[in-house]
């Protein structure tokens, strides 16, 4: 069996806090996460524009300070392809890589096993049509959230991805929150 390397990329989490409800009996995935490999804290920016999340990806992405990739905004990363991502550097190396909503990366794999960029970014989803239709109804939903909309189409691809990709036994629980955010929402 090909052994499996795993990048969790977790945006704006706070360790000191994980810590401290792994201490009160809580969080058991994140302490079995944390006994198998410790958190990496890099470096890079001192200057405090400079630390926005949307700028720190590209530089975890890419290996490269702010002052070598100058990427500020959010899907700005589409512009520059001559920089080179992890994501591409793994391919290269005979890697099958796969991303689930990598911050500020372009999907300019070859051969990905799938691919869903997050929602801000304008770059292609790799995977199968399920995978594909998934993205869009995320894209969609994120991008309009001012209109608090959804659309039929988005609507219909997260309930066939709630069919095909969760447990019948979560169902409920997510149900539960879907009314609770809809009550929330105020009528037009």
């Amino acid at each position: 069996m090909k052994s499996k390397t795993i990048l969790l990329g977790l945006n704006e989490l706070n360790f000191d806090y994980i810590k401290f409800y792994i201490n009160q009996g809580l969080l058991p995935n994140f302490k079995k996460i944390l006994k198998i490999q410790p958190p990496i804290e890099t470096v890079s920016e001192n200057e405090y524009k400079l630390l926005e999340p949307w700028v720190q990806w590209v530089t975890i992405h890419s290996g490269k300070t702010y002052k070598e990739h100058n990427i500020f905004r959010l899907g700005d990363i589409v512009n520059k392809p001559d920089l080179s991502q992890i994501f591409e550097e793994l391919e290269a190396k005979g890697l099958l890589v796969g991303a689930v909503s990598p911050f500020n990366a372009d999907n300019r794999l070859k051969n990905p096993a799938f691919f869903v960029p997050d929602p801000w970014t304008k770059t292609e989803a790799s995977g199968n049509w399920v995978v594909k239709a998934l993205y869009q109804a995320v894209h969609q939903s994120v991008n309009d959230n001012a209109k608090s909309k959804l659309n039929f189409k988005s609507l219909i691809s997260l309930g066939l991805g709630l069919l095909l990709y969760v447990p019948v036994l979560r169902w409920f629980h997510y149900l539960k929150i879907i009314f609770k955010v809809k009550n929330l929402v105020p009528s037009q």
